[in-house]
């Protein structure tokens, strides 16, 4: 009730977990509380529906870290919350927005209040990964561009990579045989 300002990094959104906060972000929009949303292409999780409903309030911003542009996953789980004294209510843990996460698997998940360290640690990462972020309407078309094959969904961007490695796999497995029979 005395949210000033809100912003959350997780690695998957689900429309199973935006949908039971519909009735809270729309009440955040009408009394105009700024959020900003950070979420990943990791693991091509999240659901581009999800993001898109996000997207669609006036007062929050949605960005995607990508991490097919680093050679790292990202993993995070963190909800800021500022509240109307300027003091700060940080969850870290293991809940991203999905519908289990947030209400039925085993999760661990740490509140704290008005730790000016830990706050500032936090604030600072947050930003940074923001920066290094997309917002959401310059990559959510290319996200959305899967491919199914037998139930699973692959990025043109993974599919990338999953042929770089069939490649180099191809040369390692060439210089292998040709070691062998240079040694028969």
């Amino acid at each position: 009730n005395n949210c000033k300002e809100f912003k959350i990094s997780v690695a998957f959104i689900t429309e199973s977990g935006v949908t039971p906060l519909l009735q809270t972000l729309k009440k955040l929009e009408e009394k105009e509380i700024l959020g900003k949303i950070i979420t990943s292409d990791y693991l091509y999780f999240s659901q581009p529906k999800a993001l898109r409903k996000l997207n669609q309030f006036k007062n929050i911003d949605v960005k995607l870290y990508s991490v097919d542009e680093k050679e790292y996953g990202f993993h995070t789980k963190g909800y800021i919350f500022k509240k109307e004294d300027e003091n700060y209510n940080i969850i870290v843990g293991s809940s991203n927005l999905t519908h289990k996460a947030l209400t039925t698997n085993k999760e661990w998940n740490i509140l704290s209040e008005n730790d000016t360290q830990l706050t500032d640690e936090i604030l600072q990462t947050f930003d940074e990964y923001w920066n290094e972020s997309i917002p959401l309407e310059d990559c959510i078309n290319e996200y959305e561009l899967f491919k199914e094959d037998n139930g699973y969904f692959f990025s043109n961007s993974l599919l990338k990579r999953m042929l770089e490695k069939d490649r180099k796999s191809a040369v390692a497995k060439e210089k292998a045989e040709k070691r062998w029979n240079n040694n028969a």
